[in-house]
């Protein structure tokens, strides 16, 4: 007889596969976490990239801001008196040029009153001498007159005169240099309209003035 009674058996178990294991679940979530952040991240990256790049390109294509004023630019027309000032003043420094002693532009001063007188004043040139210095004072001054004479304005304006006034650089008993007048002078009109100046003596011109002065330096 046998010593130990065998319990019955049921029926045999089955092994559990592995997607009935927890931690199969637990795993599983954890890669799934893992690749949804990665794929988040790849995706902030790229915006991030593309805001940078965009934003760095930006200066290359942005158009160029002109900044206009809203007020209208307006020119004051020019009173009677100012344009025969004016026509005086392109009339005479075409007859001068420019200057050789790196002054201002000539003439530096001109005021044409009607009915009264024209006054134009300029910076002589210098010439190679002292005396033909000299006489390139008396050759401007011809010009400047012709030059007025020559002018819708001298007609229009019905001047008196025309006053003249030259400088040019002086030495004093001390050494010192200064621009100074060395003639101003003035010629009437009738004998600015009388004057031939292609025939005219440029040593005599001076000789003409109704008035003024010359300073011994530039006197023959």
């Amino acid at each position: 007889m046998t010593a130990y009674q065998q319990l019955p058996q049921g029926p045999p178990q089955r092994k559990k596969t592995i997607t009935q294991k927890w931690w199969f679940w637990v795993a599983l979530a954890v890669v799934v976490a893992a690749l949804l952040f990665a794929g988040c991240s790849i995706v902030i990256g790229a915006a991030n990239m593309t805001t940078t790049t965009t934003e760095q390109a930006a200066p290359a294509y942005a158009p160029t801001e002109t900044t206009q004023s809203d007020t209208p630019t307006t020119t004051k027309p020019l009173s009677a008196q100012e344009q025969l000032t004016a026509e005086v003043t392109n009339a005479v420094g075409k007859a001068l040029g420019d200057s050789n002693r790196d002054m201002p532009a000539r003439p530096d001063l001109v005021h044409a009153t009607r009915g009264e007188e024209v006054f134009v004043g300029w910076p002589v040139n210098e010439s190679l001498t002292e005396g033909t210095t000299k006489d390139e004072a008396r050759i401007e001054t011809m010009n400047v007159l012709k030059a007025v004479r020559g002018t819708k304005a001298w007609t229009i304006g019905k001047y008196k005169a025309i006053t003249v006034r030259g400088t040019y650089p002086l030495v004093n008993d001390y050494g010192e240099q200064s621009e100074e007048t060395v003639f101003n002078l003035t010629f009437n009109r009738a004998t600015v309209n009388r004057f031939v100046f292609d025939n005219l003596d440029t040593h005599k011109v001076f000789l003409h003035a109704s008035s003024g002065k010359v300073h011994p330096a530039f006197q023959y």
